[in-house]
């Protein structure tokens, strides 16, 4: 299984890097994120999982899934 993330229904609120960094070291900081999340006027948005991701290991469900206020993050 692995995340993925519709483009369409993303806006770019960083609210799933947000609980992917709290996740990994305990601390709101978007550089610590497994998934990112950049915006370009010409392209839109341009959505990354990197291989540091391990799906939330000892939760529910990924916390990424669990913080998208649009439900733009699913596994797959």
């Amino acid at each position: 299984m692995k995340i993925f993330v519709d483009g369409k229904k993303c806006t770019g609120c960083l609210a799933c890097e947000l609980a992917c960094s709290f996740h990994r070291r305990k601390e709101f900081s978007l550089e610590n994120a497994s998934i990112r999340i950049y915006s370009d006027k010409q392209c839109g948005l341009h959505i990354n999982v990197l291989t540091t991701c391990d799906l939330c290991l000892r939760e529910k469900i990924p916390l990424c899934i669990e913080f998208c206020p649009l439900g733009a993050i699913k596994l797959q």
